[in-house]
């Protein structure tokens, strides 16, 4: 079982394979102590993701860090810190709800 001692660190990986969300991004865990794989764990949300997406793909957008700051049984809080190679306003935070 994962540890619920937050923070901790996560990757966001990219979904577009995903039939229910072509902007999917997912937040994954690597802890070797649950799985040799790193394991998905969520999804930001739908409107979180839309705005985020085209950013990952075209490489507009660099991720530099994602943590789990708060988690429960139905909802973890992630806050991601990013860059962008060129200047463009976002509409929402940094930090998304699972």
């Amino acid at each position: 079982m994962i540890s619920k001692q937050v923070p901790f660190t996560v990757k966001l990986k990219r979904g577009p394979e995903n039939e229910a969300d072509g902007n999917a991004i997912a937040v994954v865990i690597h802890d070797k102590n649950v799985s040799k794989e790193p394991m998905r764990i969520g999804y930001l949300r739908r409107q979180v993701a839309e705005v985020l997406a085209k950013d990952m793909d075209s490489g507009a957008m660099k991720i530099e860090k994602a943590t789990v700051v708060s988690m429960s049984s139905v909802m973890a809080e992630v806050v991601v810190k990013f860059s962008l190679n060129h200047a463009k306003k976002f509409p929402l935070d940094k930090s998304s709800h699972l």
